[in-house]
């Protein structure tokens, strides 16, 4: 009988110490803070490029998660998204990435501050996205 009693009161351990590590797991994740800089448009008149200031490079994942849902529902053919930690920066970066007066120097400076990188085309539903320095290689 007190091996029933041990095995028993073992197991209730075990049942409340695994309890207590998904707890913590469970709990709401903040909402990141972000704005959507600018929108760029295709020839339906969808949106296919988005230009956004994120606080944190951690919250990337989430919030491209959500965004993605929210622009591939239009019917988007293609999507991308640009993810910044700085927002001047955001505001500028297509309209001087293909003006011929930006320098390379201004280019690699700008670049220091895209933090993340989306591209997803709809025709083969490939998706990939860049967080970090591997953003500024793509």
């Amino acid at each position: 009988m007190h091996k029933n009693i041990k095995m028993k009161t073992s197991c209730l351990i075990i049942i409340f110490i695994t309890s207590l590590s998904f707890k913590g797991n469970c709990q709401p994740q903040p909402k990141p803070i972000y704005e959507v800089i600018n929108k760029r448009f295709d020839n339906r008149g969808l949106v296919n490029s988005l230009d956004i200031f994120i606080v944190g490079e951690a919250a990337i994942k989430g919030l491209n998660q959500i965004l993605f849902e929210k622009y591939k529902s239009t019917g988007v053919a293609s999507l991308q998204i640009f993810y910044f930690n700085d927002r001047a920066v955001a505001k500028t970066y297509s309209k001087k990435l293909f003006d011929r007066s930006t320098s390379d120097a201004e280019i690699e400076q700008m670049n220091k501050h895209l933090i993340g990188k989306f591209d997803y085309i709809a025709i083969n539903n490939s998706q990939a996205l860049h967080i970090g320095k591997e953003a500024q290689e793509y």
